[in-house]
Order: structure tokens, then C-alpha cells, then sequence
């Protein structure tokens, strides 16, 4: 490079690199949403709880609806509503002998979108 004042050769030149460090990806909506519609209509919801989990979302749901037994819950996936309290009434408290049961309905969903390599 030459000196723009004098013309002159060696000049020098230090560039500070910019690194830019990304967040990891994290999906912006959860698959599950456990929603309070409220006591009496209209009704205005409020989501209560996000989940990326079938097993954490259920717990959700399930703690939501035995904790305001007089409200309106669901759980959501998507625009899917796969519990609701004010149809099916209050739920049952997952114990440890749901768990089998929960995680199989749960690995199904994985292999909806493939199946999964046998070790």
C-alpha cells in the first residue's frame, strides 16, 4: 500500500475481524401451548405454558386444570387441541405407571416423520 500524503511505500493495514456468534437455533414457536381460556364468555385467553415436549406439556396441562378446576384449559398442539377441560372434565394425575403409556404415544410422534435407526 503507498501513503496517500507522501506516496511512499509501507504503509500497513490491520483489520480486527469480526466474529459474530449466533445463538442457537431454537425454534420461535413451541410445538405445545397449555391455554387458560377463563371462567365465563367471551372468552380471553392467556397462554400459561410452552412446551417442545409431549411429557412436559401433559404435566402442564394436567398442573393447570387440578390447579383452577373452575377454568377453561387446554393443551394445544399447533392449532390441534389434543386435551380440554371443559369437555373431557378434570383430568387424572399422571403417575408412574402412565409413563410407559406417555412415552410410547410420544415416541409414535417421533417416527411420524421417520423411522428411527434400530441400534
Amino acid at each position: 500500500m503507498r501513503c496517500p500524503s507522501c506516496k511512499r511505500r509501507g504503509m500497513n493495514l490491520w483489520l480486527i475481524p469480526r466474529v459474530v456468534v449466533r445463538e442457537p437455533d431454537v425454534p420461535s414457536n413451541p410445538n405445545f401451548r397449555v391455554i387458560d381460556h377463563g371462567q365465563t364468555f367471551p372468552y380471553a385467553f392467556d397462554v400459561i405454558a410452552t412446551a417442545n415436549n409431549l411429557m412436559v406439556a401433559r404435566g402442564a396441562y394436567v398442573a393447570a386444570a387440578l390447579f383452577y378446576p373452575n377454568r377453561w384449559i387446554t393443551l394445544m398442539q399447533g392449532a390441534f387441541v389434543m386435551n380440554d377441560s371443559k369437555q373431557e372434565g378434570p383430568p387424572k394425575p399422571i403417575g408412574a405407571d402412565e409413563y410407559a403409556a406417555m412415552r410410547e404415544a410420544e415416541l409414535s410422534l417421533a417416527n411420524v416423520r421417520g423411522p428411527a435407526k434400530a441400534s
